[in-house]
């Protein structure tokens, strides 16, 4: 799936009506295929309310209204537009149901107890700035009716370059989205607000068949590309067939993000696992896990040894400020490895001076995506495909995005949404659990970018197999590394 901006519909409706497609025709064609759309979602359905705004998303929802009064729907049709004249073919649409005695005012005596369906074609992909005034009163009505909302295009209220709010916004069940997937709708509160999704194109070729030269703002795959990449262990391998990883973790009092990754990397098939930590952690580590190699921070010739045999490196979880951690970080960027950094080292890595000769994967929440970029989290969740590519670009990294829609981003042109994940997903340790994954996949398999993918989305289907079964409530870390394992062997 490819995902858009709103200069990318409007470029591509300039091309449709190039092509003799008109807007009235698309504007069409949305209402109508809207309509169908909600017929085959709610059954039986009799009462729609439609709340239209000034724009072109108000003219998709009168034909909507007209196609549904036609059908023998019972309709209401709020207009929001306190007296401006509606222009073009919102205008026109209007103008279709001039005569009909639905259209109502907010103000106006409402029965929405009844309704089934409520239809949000207040804003679309034009809108932007606060929301105020009259739009504000009708999303919290609609936010506050028991009826399914269905929104047009995206919800109203949300921002529909980036997915963060614009104020509050329209909590829809469904989002019936026009000719192009949107961004906004699977990152940030856009996952939150928009419901299902679904794309109704409204032309009949597909864009790469047009020769449109439009570049999507990002991508996602589906949970089929991904289990292909899990393949059987070739019968004649060895260890080192399935990396030699180095795992720099758990500072003194810091024990348990590292006992997370060790766990999952055992658990999910690394080859040889080497850990610097702090030397209090030893004994209870090789106890815990014998196959594991360890030496503490201060044994400087064996950390050497393990920086020189290992071929993928991961710094940071369970790590704090102190010299050592700073030196060592040092040491990992210049070591032409590949380096995935988290916590403790995203922290740091700002204040490095040294050469990267590593290719370095960042793997920060908004919180150490913020401290990377020297803004606040809100900044970061404000626009979280701008801020990951900032990351990738002012660090030469490939940045992993946490959160609702988590984003990973490979340069400027090449963004990958992760579609799968839930919030019980937000619980300690569950990023320690990833950042393993990733370090065990880059090891293990020659295309780094598709490790990396692979690693994001699988570690998101276990906590949606996990939530499935028993609910999102009560997610443990460990909890999915056991899942984690299932999907490799395939036994789910």
């Amino acid at each position: 799936m490819k995902y858009y901006t709103p200069a990318d519909i409007y470029k591509l409706e300039s091309e449709l009506n190039s092509l003799g497609i008109t807007s009235w025709s698309l504007m069409q064609k949305a209402g109508h295929h809207a309509f169908d759309e909600i017929k085959e979602k709610y059954k039986n359905i009799k009462r729609i309310c439609v709340f239209c705004g000034c724009g072109n998303n108000a003219g998709d929802g009168y034909v909507l209204a007209k196609a549904a009064i036609e059908s023998g729907c019972i309709v209401e049709i709020i207009d929001l537009s306190e007296g401006r004249e509606l222009i073009g073919n919102a205008k026109q649409a209007k103008e279709l149901l001039q005569n009909d005695n639905s259209i109502h005012t907010l103000y106006d005596d409402l029965d929405l107890l009844n309704t089934d369906v409520i239809v949000d074609a207040i804003l679309g992909i034009g809108s932007s700035g606060e929301i105020t005034g009259i739009v504000a009163k009708a999303i919290n009505v609609i936010n506050n009716s028991s009826a399914k909302v269905v929104s047009l295009d995206i919800p109203s209220g949300l921002n529909p370059e980036t997915g963060s709010l614009l104020g509050d916004a329209i909590m829809a069940d469904l989002t019936i989205t026009f000719l192009l997937h949107k961004i906004c709708l699977v990152t940030g509160d856009g996952i939150a607000k928009s419901g299902d999704v679904k794309v109704c194109k409204l032309y009949d070729n597909n864009v790469d068949d047009l020769s449109f030269s439009i570049h999507e703002a990002a991508c996602s795959y589906d949970k089929k590309e991904i289990l292909k990449f899990i393949k059987p262990r070739y019968k004649n391998s060895h260890k080192g067939c399935y990396g030699s990883l180095l795992v720099i973790a758990g500072d003194e009092g810091y024990l348990g993000a590292l006992f997370l990754i060790i766990e999952t990397l055992l658990k999910i098939g690394a080859g040889v696992v080497r850990v610097i930590t702090h030397k209090n952690h030893i004994g209870q580590l090789i106890t815990t896990f014998p196959s594991v190699i360890a030496a503490s921070y201060d044994k400087d010739e064996l950390v050497k040894e393990y920086l020189n045999v290992s071929d993928s490196i991961l710094i940071g979880p369970g790590l704090t400020s102190k010299e050592w951690v700073m030196q060592t970080l040092e040491k990992v960027i210049s070591s032409n490895k590949r380096v995935v950094l988290d916590a403790g080292a995203l922290r740091l890595l700002k204040n490095i001076e040294a050469n990267t000769s590593s290719s370095l994967i960042v793997t920060p929440h908004p919180g150490e995506a913020a401290d990377l970029l020297s803004v606040v989290s809100s900044d970061v969740q404000a626009n979280r495909l701008k801020c990951a590519r900032n990351i990738t670009s002012s660090y030469a990294c490939t940045c992993v995005l946490k959160g609702a829609g988590t984003i990973i981003s490979f340069s400027d042109d090449d963004n990958v949404v992760c579609p799968y994940g839930n919030p019980g997903m937000a619980v300690a340790g569950m990023g320690d659990v990833l950042s393993a994954v990733i370090l065990c996949f880059i090891a293990q398999f020659n295309d780094e970018r598709k490790s990396i993918i692979a690693a994001v989305y699988l570690h998101s289907m276990a906590a949606d197999h996990y939530a499935n079964e028993h609910g999102e409530v009560g997610i443990t870390p460990s909890a999915i590394i056991v899942i984690l394992n299932k999907f490799l062997n395939k036994r789910l």
